[in-house]
């Protein structure tokens, strides 16, 4: 899968203390995005390898939402809204929302 090129460049990446440090420390998207202008070929091997493990982890998380959701005491419960927020990365700041009406409703009294 890699050429001889590729896998010395691998093993020079595995050599370098600093590198494993990051490779360890860090997550796998972080790590090889910053190696992405010095190995580039070797990048996107390892993009292309780590994707589809991602986009099956993002379906089965999904699915799993889903049945606990929309379950048999819930069946005409329209789940669309609920499964976005369930599945999305990004962590709603409530206090910040809180803070915000409380503002805006004193403001109007």
């Amino acid at each position: 899968m890699l050429s001889m090129f590729e896998y010395e460049q691998l093993i020079e990446i595995k050599s370098m203390s600093y590198l494993k440090q990051k490779f360890e420390s860090g997550s796998l998207n972080e790590f090889w995005i910053e190696l992405k202008d010095e190995y580039p070929s070797l990048v996107e091997k390892a993009i292309f390898t780590l994707l589809p493990f991602v986009t099956t982890y993002r379906c089965e998380a999904g699915f799993s939402s889903y049945a606990y959701t929309k379950n048999k005491y819930r069946n005409r419960l329209n789940a669309a809204p609920d499964l976005r927020i369930q599945v999305s990365d990004i962590k709603p700041n409530f206090k910040n929302t809180v803070n915000q009406t409380m503002k805006q409703f004193h403001s109007s009294h």
